[in-house]
């Protein structure tokens, strides 16, 4: 696990150092004590300005419910920083391994996932398997100029891609001798860089093959200096148009599955968190997703889902409101009423007046969602 201090830059403020190091060491304590109930726990100093957490797991009676326990310690972590110091974390949780030789890679998976809040807000727990397939790769690149490329085509940000891109340009440009064998072979470790920053976002490896193998063979043709760098500029935007093609995908594709249960389910009480559960992704990033993607937020799509199928039992039964509330997910058929009314402008009761109560005795499938 990775929690990572949001927006703190080297002076927030105009902070003294030293007000800076207490922050941090404040947020540390915080973290070392909220992670104390979970047994065996260590809380250590990362990178730049985050924890790293190990978690053993061999004391949990349920291997299997390791993922939720440990969202459930994110979210406590997140609450206990914001509610105690001016700043706010962002926890990346990564997946669970067996062997100690392993960790790097969970880690790998934890820091990728904390990288999202740049797409999606911090403050929040972000788990690997929710933005993530693969793990960053371990091999560091040579420049910060390459690591925000990297990063940025992960996130799928054309835009910042290409800025990252001019500058890696300008560097070779200016600080190399200028031979086109020399630059051939930077931008071919660039195209080689990007190629692996969109697979590790979840790129479909076929796709990112094929662009890698027509992109080698167009840079290897290019007889200026200017077509050089419009070609790279090209493939690099291709390669951040898969990313974000098959995030939106991914997304969609979980979305759809959380659609499905919902309709299957409006009958009970299910809550957000149960439909998160079933789509295996942390409440605060699939209440984020569900709204990016369906246009409104889980509660009000469910309300929507209930009221189509109260309305057309309103209009095509002689069920009493109370049964009508309790077959759409009400157990309280006052509290029912009082949504309704809010919703459609009218009591349960006038709407079945109003509307007309002909044809009753059922019309199952025409419920509109």
């Amino acid at each position: 696990m990775v929690a990572a201090i949001d927006r703190f830059p080297e002076r927030p403020g105009g902070l003294l150092e030293a007000e800076r190091q207490y922050l941090k060491n404040r947020v540390w304590h915080i973290l070392e004590k909220t992670a104390s109930e979970w047994q065996g726990s260590l809380v250590v100093p990362g990178l730049k300005e985050e924890f790293l957490l190990l978690l053993p797991t061999e004391h949990l009676p349920d291997r299997a419910g390791v993922r939720e326990k440990a969202i459930s310690l994110g979210k406590k972590l997140c609450e206990k920083v914001r509610e105690l110091t001016p700043l706010t974390i962002t926890v990346g949780v990564g997946r669970p391994v067996i062997e100690v030789g392993q960790l790097s890679r969970s880690y790998a998976e934890a820091a990728a996932a904390a990288e999202y809040r740049l797409l999606y807000g911090g403050d929040q727990v972000i788990h690997a398997d929710d933005v993530t397939v693969l793990p960053r790769s371990r091999e560091p690149f040579g420049s910060p100029a390459e690591q925000n490329l990297a990063l940025a085509i992960r996130l799928g940000n054309k835009e910042a891609a290409w800025r990252h891109l001019s500058h890696i340009m300008a560097e070779v440009i200016f600080r190399q001798e200028v031979r086109p064998t020399v630059l051939k072979v930077k931008i071919l470790e660039l195209i080689s860089l990007a190629t692996r920053s969109a697979l590790e976002a979840g790129a479909n490896p076929d796709e990112i093959a094929e662009v890698m193998l027509s992109g080698t063979t167009e840079l290897a043709s290019g007889e200026s200096l200017n077509d050089l760098q419009a070609k790279v500029k090209e493939k690099i935007g291709v390669l951040v148009d898969k990313v974000v093609q098959a995030r939106e995908q991914r997304n969609t594709n979980l979305i759809d599955r959380a659609v499905k249960f919902i309709k299957e389910n409006y009958h009970r009480d299910i809550s957000l968190e149960d439909v998160a559960h079933h789509v295996y992704l942390s409440p605060c990033y699939f209440s984020r997703l569900f709204k990016q993607v369906q246009g409104e937020n889980f509660i009000d799509y469910l309300t929507r889902v209930r009221l189509e199928v109260a309305k057309d039992l309103l209009l095509h039964t002689d069920l009493s409101i109370a049964e009508i509330a309790a077959r759409v997910g009400y157990k309280d058929y006052r509290y029912f009423g009082q949504v309704f009314k809010k919703i459609e402008g009218y009591t349960p009761t006038i709407f079945r007046k109003k509307m007309g109560g002909e044809d009753k005795g059922g019309s199952e499938n025409c419920y509109r969602f």
